[in-house]
């Protein structure tokens, strides 16, 4: 179980994702307290207020949560949203403070439909309602997106066929693959043949090279973009929002939840690859490295 919940688990999710996990969460709120009617509320005394879209308004008031909580927090608390330390133990940390904001939501919605109605005692039994209402749905669907995307990345890992390119890699071209960048005005010519990974670091690019099997790194003040808008060579690509990796040094791949580990030759850095660049990988080593 420990192994499990310290398992790699994806820190953020598109926009589309968020809005649909919410919406679905959200409407789940809605019919279970409409079916099921445990805070009471369709005693509230306003006659004219349709008792269908009480329950809609919880609805809302989760769905709100949730996108409070998907836009805000990951902004104050950047840290610990980092990718490499991110598991299924936070993703479900994260989901009790959904559940717990969720709560004070809904404390104030009954509040505004029952006026006056409301004590502390009140208002701890609605976490606790709220909390058995939404840990359900919640962790269901963040267990099964779990076992979703990681079957996808094992099934991805185990497609790529790394014996296509070996011969490749140990070929030698006939012009040396260079990149030609400035900084402070000055022109860095980089070889590239012993390049291992480019990473964004802040404002700051880190070049690692494979020195006589030992990586070496120098950092210089560069964006990420600028540096893969210069590279014109197919076994040297984007694969995550911060890296840049050179294919050609690729020994291994292994899949999780997040998505593909990159192990290079002469480097203990796993290199990770996003959801958005698998394609990529895919196409560069089942195509032979072409």
């Amino acid at each position: 179980m420990l192994k499990f919940l310290n398992s790699p688990f994806p820190a953020k999710y598109s926009t589309k994702e968020n809005i649909i996990v919410a919406i679905l969460v959200g409407t789940f709120v809605a019919l279970f307290l409409f079916l099921f009617k445990p805070f009471g509320v369709e005693k509230q005394p306003i006659n004219d207020f349709n008792p269908l879209l009480r329950y809609v308004g919880f609805g809302v008031v989760t769905f709100l949560g949730l996108i409070f909580i998907d836009n805000v927090i990951p902004r104050f608390f950047p840290k610990f949203f980092i990718e490499s330390n991110y598991t299924v133990k936070k993703e479900l940390a994260m989901n009790l403070l959904m559940i717990l904001v969720i709560a004070i939501g809904n404390i104030g919605y009954l509040a505004y439909l029952i006026p006056g109605s409301l004590n502390v005692l009140d208002g701890l039994i609605m976490i606790w309602h709220t909390f058995l209402v939404g840990v359900f749905p919640l962790v269901f669907l963040n267990l099964l997106k779990f076992n979703r995307l990681l079957n996808a990345n094992l099934k991805a890992s185990n497609e790529i066929n790394l014996s296509g390119v070996s011969s490749l890699i140990a070929e030698k071209t006939l012009a040396t693959p260079s990149l030609t960048f400035s900084v402070d005005s000055v022109d860095k010519t980089l070889d590239l043949t012993d390049l291992l990974y480019i990473e964004s670091v802040g404002n700051y690019i880190n070049i690692a090279i494979n020195n006589d099997g030992e990586p070496s790194r120098n950092l210089y003040r560069k964006t990420l973009k600028s540096i893969e808008e210069g590279v014109k060579y197919k076994h040297i690509i984007r694969c995550h929002r911060s890296y840049i990796v050179n294919l050609k040094k690729v020994i291994e791949v292994k899949g999780n939840a997040q998505g593909l580990k990159l192990t290079l030759e002469g480097c203990q850095d796993e290199i990770p690859v996003s959801r958005k660049y698998i394609k990529d990988v895919k196409t560069y080593f089942n195509q032979g490295g072409i």
